[in-house]
């Protein structure tokens, strides 16, 4: 009866039970969908692709993904286009769209994940300050963007709660769940590659802005 309770009241949050937790459930909705990821990482620098292939078996949904971390490798192995970069700079929902929709594209995967984001401690302005942080999921419906500003949280902290909320993003686009999420989109892929890339209509709210104990890391999705 207490296993009951404690389902329904977190069912919103739930990504596994027993030993299966987010990249285990990911990793088997992967799987049961026939289908395959790519991702261009930039602040996270591979940790999220990592965390894919830290799963046995994981060559069945994962051929290849991407560091992006400097623009000319935006550019280079994803094609995120230079007047993108110009207009809105590397840390914005607009490259983070191309980077997930160039992803897709190069790998020819059903999933792309895009990743950018200033993992500090410096780089931050007041428009964006440390912390701030784009993700996209481009699949077969289009692009959803998500931002975040993961505050008062240190540069391992950044890098390790952007790759639980990039597979938060993935995991709710293959469960059909973005309804509830706080997501921009979907966008066309002639919105994502427009010179002016994608239009949000309103901004995310950012998380609070608390630091987080050291065993609350994996819940930042």
């Amino acid at each position: 009866e207490l296993a009951k309770l404690a389902r329904a009241r977190s069912l919103a949050h739930l990504v596994g039970e027993d030993e299966e937790g987010l990249f285990e459930r990911l990793a088997r909705r992967l799987l049961e969908e026939g289908a395959s990821v790519s991702a261009a990482e930039s602040c996270t620098a591979g940790l999220f692709a990592g965390a894919l292939t830290a799963i046995p078996g994981s060559s069945a949904y994962l051929e290849q993904s991407f560091v992006t971390y400097a623009n000319a490798a935006k550019r280079a192995l994803v094609g995120v286009k230079p007047e993108t970069l110009e207009a809105h700079g590397a840390v914005s929902a607009q490259v983070a769209a191309q980077m997930a929709a160039g992803a897709r594209a190069v790998a020819q995967s059903t999933y792309g994940v895009g990743i950018s984001g200033i993992a500090g401690p410096g780089g931050g302005t007041p428009e964006k300050p440390v912390g701030t942080v784009h993700f996209a999921c481009a699949g077969p419906q289009g692009v959803w963007h998500r931002q975040l500003v993961l505050s008062a949280r240190s540069r391992e902290q950044v890098r390790e709660g952007s790759v639980y909320i990039a597979a938060a993003l993935l995991l709710w686009t293959l469960d059909g769940e973005l309804a509830r999420a706080d997501v921009h989109g979907p966008f066309t892929l002639e919105q994502v590659w427009a010179p002016a890339g994608i239009t949000l209509q309103a901004p995310p709210a950012p998380l609070p802005q608390t630091q987080p104990s050291p065993k609350n890391q994996k819940d930042l999705a």
